[in-house]
């Protein structure tokens, strides 16, 4: 059954790294057989609908660009369903969009890691783990945030990327079939 989602492509067009041109990108998911294909501004936020889920399509797509762009690119997806649970469990309804910030995790965080991060925090931060991903507050913003990205990983042994609420927001709104319809 085809459902609409997004594929979350970790660590690329930043600061001139793993530099990927969104048209490649939309390709590539095309070749696999998503249809509906956009992406969302240069930092790898790709909306697509699939006959597989996105637990069975990030993998195609990290051998899939590996094969054709030599890049080893980590992919997080989640469904329409995960994002409206994800937008509606928000804990920081009222943080700024650029303060509040979602690390979409590879696997369910292991319980001993979030006490470390418990630990970690710092000047007001804070996390909620809701299924598999942590929503973040950073009152000082994240280049300045204790409960950074790669800090997570280490704790909780889990590959994540992280998207702040305005993005996360907007993917939400364009997983759907009538916003898919448009190319970005």
């Amino acid at each position: 059954m085809t459902q609409f989602q997004v594929s979350l492509l970790r660590g690329i067009n930043v600061g001139g790294n793993n530099r990927v041109a969104m048209p490649t990108v939309r390709r590539i998911y095309e070749q696999l057989g998503c249809t509906n294909v956009m992406t969302y501004v240069q930092s790898g936020n790709v909306i697509l609908a699939a006959d597989v889920d996105p637990d069975t399509l990030s993998p195609r797509v990290e051998a899939a660009i590996k094969l054709e762009l030599g890049l080893a690119i980590r992919v997080i997806g989640r469904t329409r369903a995960e994002l409206d649970r994800i937008v509606g469990a928000d804990p920081y309804p009222r943080a700024e969009p650029t303060h509040h910030h979602v690390v979409f995790l590879s696997a369910p965080p292991l319980p001993q890691g979030l006490a470390a991060l418990t630990e970690a925090a710092a000047d007001g931060e804070s996390f909620k783990v809701i299924d598999r991903d942590i929503h973040l507050y950073l009152p000082a913003g994240i280049g300045r945030a204790k409960l950074g990205q790669a800090l997570i990983e280490r704790r909780l042994g889990v590959i994540g990327t992280a998207r702040n609420w305005r993005t996360v927001q907007q993917l939400h709104a364009l997983c759907r079939p009538s916003a898919t319809t448009m190319t970005g």
